[in-house]
């Protein structure tokens, strides 16, 4: 849990500057929105869920991806 924690915040430390530059709002609001967003466009991007399955295994390389759809869990 304290890993999880800190992993969380380090993310956000760069997420939240990130995503203001794109029109989110600079907080965890804008994180979860700009989740929400990104996830109706995984639905239909084989590319675009490949990045971001490879970004989840970047960040938290224990974490178990399914190859095909998404991330499945730790």
């Amino acid at each position: 849990m304290k890993q999880a924690h800190a992993r969380r915040d380090v993310c956000m430390a760069v997420e939240i500057p990130l995503l203001a530059q794109y029109g989110y709002d600079a907080s965890e609001e804008g994180i979860h929105q700009h989740s929400a967003a990104m996830a109706s466009l995984l639905k239909d991007c084989p590319d675009l869920v490949a990045k971001n399955n490879e970004l989840a295994r970047l960040v938290n390389p224990t974490m178990d991806v399914d190859e095909d759809t998404h991330i499945t869990g730790d």
